[in-house]
This record gives structure tokens, C-alpha cells and sequence, in this order.
């Protein structure tokens, strides 16, 4: 069951692999170090954020923050890469990678959609499009790689040249990266919008947008060129056989996904802690709604109505130059 490899080309690209491997475990070991750097860095607000009336302040920003955060941590276990193959396209270790990439995906796009959807709040059949749309491409995702590895169950066996066990690459798998791209495709097309019509308005408004508006604006988008290409290459490297380059992509995109969750911790601190050190906070959004509402038509997404209650604090979306400190 084991087979020893003796040509040069392919004890090159054995080593050419490993290389690639250790690489990408560098990468992910960075990416959660500065996850777990930040999120310690936020702990004590994330504390003081403990109370009833305070996380329903911030539901719209604040859901399952923690959670989803620390649901990355155990797909950088290296002892779930370790068991994974570094070979050629004739052998190819068993995709264990499926489970940790499950574990990071799906948090990762779900804190995208509840990025998005803070900017659409009104509309309900938009959430559930969103939300349809997340649970549709990730299930398909595993419904896909869970076949791609069905398909290799019966061909690994182990090799004592690499001290791995391996099989022959399952293509399938290419899949289940690709399948993930639409909804990151629909997340950034209503992000786009948004914006569009967020500067259309302010055209007619007296106001700035946000510190953290254009933080979500930016962070978003860099995350999903990043993403999309990263899932892009590794899906077809993947599929067309060149599987020595496949682990770099996805370690990469570990690693950046981590980063890009921490910056939205430290956003998301910063906007909370200047809104609890301001005493006229809510007489600002009350004045800033009562403009929109006057000026924007009833089907905006910015002019939505909310119940006069203070268990209720929506971010606004602008603010009036004279009321900047």
C-alpha cells in the first residue's frame, strides 16, 4: 500500500510542496495571533458591553461578535493540516482540510451578511435573501467536498517517502472553494449600492458619511478582492490538477480573514466608545432622522422609522458638520 518515490521531478515537487506548507503554516500562525491579540485588546470593552440594555444598544453590530470570533481559533489547529497531504498530482493526502474550512467560512460570511445587512435595515426580504443565499453556497460547499472525499476513501494509503498518507488528488474538491463565490459576489454588488445611493442622498443632505460607514465600505471591499481571488486560484489549482500550489491560497486567505475580523473589533470599539463618551448621542440621531425622513422617499433604506425607545440606538448614517466636535 506504500510507494516510494525515486524520480527527480517528483521528489522536487515534493519539496516544493512542503515548502509551500510550512509557508502557509506561518501564515496561519500569524493570522491567529493577531486574532487572539486583538480580541484580548478588547476584552475589557467587550465586558462592559455585558448588560441587557447595552448589547441591545449594539444588537445590529454586536451580534454573536464573540462567537464568531473565537470560531476561528480551531481551524488553525495544526495537528488538522498536519494529517493533510504535501504531494504531486499523483499523490494527494486526504482533504481533512474540509472540517477547519468549515469552521472558518461559514463564520466569516456570516459576519460579512450581518456587515451588510446593518446597511439595509429595512428591508426584510433582502435579509432573507442574504441569509438564503449563505445557507445555500455553504451547504452545497460541504455537499460537494464531503462527495470529493467519498470519492478518495478507498485510494489512500500510506507513503513512507513523505511519511504521509496519500491518494490520488480528488478534483471535486476544486468545487466546493468555487461554489462559495456567489455570495461573496452578492455581499460586495449591495455594498456597492449602498454606497451609490448613500452619496446620491448626501447630495441633497447637508452631511458626512461616518468614520465607521467608510470603514465598512473599504474593509469590505479589500475583503472581498482578496477572498474572491484567493478561492478563485485555489479552486482552480485544484481542479486542474496543480495541487502543490493549493495550500498557500487557502492558508492565506485564514490568515487574512483573521485580520479583517480583528480591524472590525477595533472599528467597532472605537465607534462605541465615542458614542458613550458624547452626552447629546441620542438627541443627534433623533435631529439627524428627523432630516432624513424629510428629504428621503418612503421606499430609502436610510429613512427607516424606529420606535422612540432607548433600549433601541441605530447608528446613524450621517451626521451634521456643525454637530462634530
Amino acid at each position: 500500500m506504500s510507494r516510494i518515490i525515486s524520480s527527480p521531478e517528483e521528489v522536487g515537487a515534493v519539496i516544493s510542496a512542503v515548502a509551500n506548507f510550512r509557508a502557509s503554516h506561518y501564515l496561519a500562525v500569524s493570522g491567529v495571533t493577531v486574532l487572539v491579540y486583538d480580541y484580548l485588546l478588547c476584552l475589557p470593552t467587550e465586558v462592559s458591553f455585558s448588560s441587557p440594555i447595552r448589547r441591545a444598544q449594539w444588537l445590529t453590530m454586536d451580534i454573536d461578535r464573540p462567537c464568531l470570533g473565537l470560531a476561528f481559533i480551531p481551524s488553525y489547529n495544526p495537528l488538522l493540516h498536519d494529517v493533510a497531504a504535501i504531494g504531486t498530482t499523483e499523490l494527494y493526502g486526504p482533504p481533512i482540510l474540509l472540517p477547519p474550512q468549515a469552521i472558518t467560512y461559514i463564520p466569516a460570511t456570516w459576519i460579512l451578511c450581518i456587515r451588510v445587512l446593518a446597511l439595509y435595515q429595512s428591508s426584510r426580504w433582502l435579509r432573507y435573501l442574504v441569509y438564503g443565499s449563505l445557507c445555500l453556497t455553504h451547504l452545497a460547499s460541504l455537499a460537494v467536498g464531503s462527495v470529493a472525499i467519498e470519492s478518495i476513501s478507498d485510494s489512500i494509503s500510506y507513503n513512507r517517502t513523505v511519511r504521509e498518507c496519500t491518494s490520488h488528488p480528488p478534483r471535486l474538491l476544486g468545487g466546493s472553494l468555487l461554489v462559495l463565490l456567489p455570495i461573496e459576489i452578492l455581499l460586495v454588488f449591495l455594498q456597492l449600492m449602498h454606497s451609490i445611493r448613500h452619496r446620491q442622498f448626501l447630495e441633497h443632505v447637508s452631511g458626512v458619511t461616518l468614520p465607521i460607514l467608510n470603514a465598512l465600505y473599504i474593509d469590505g471591499t479589500m475583503y472581498f478582492i482578496l477572498v474572491f481571488a484567493l478561492r478563485l486560484w485555489a479552486g482552480l489549482m485544484l481542479a486542474i490538477g496543480t495541487d502543490t500550489l493549493f495550500f498557500l491560497p487557502i492558508f492565506a486567505e485564514y490568515a487574512f480573514t483573521s485580520i479583517a475580523i480583528s480591524r472590525l473589533f477595533l472599528h467597532l470599539r472605537i465607534v462605541a466608545r465615542r458614542h458613550l463618551g458624547r452626552g447629546d448621542m441620542e438627541s443627534t440621531e433623533a435631529l439627524t432622522s428627523a432630516s432624513i425622513s424629510r428629504v428621503a422617499s418612503p421606499g430609502d433604506p436610510f429613512a427607516r422609522r424606529r420606535p422612540q425607545s432607548s433600549l433601541i440606538l441605530h447608528m446613524p448614517v450621517i451626521e451634521r458638520r456643525t454637530e462634530i466636535p
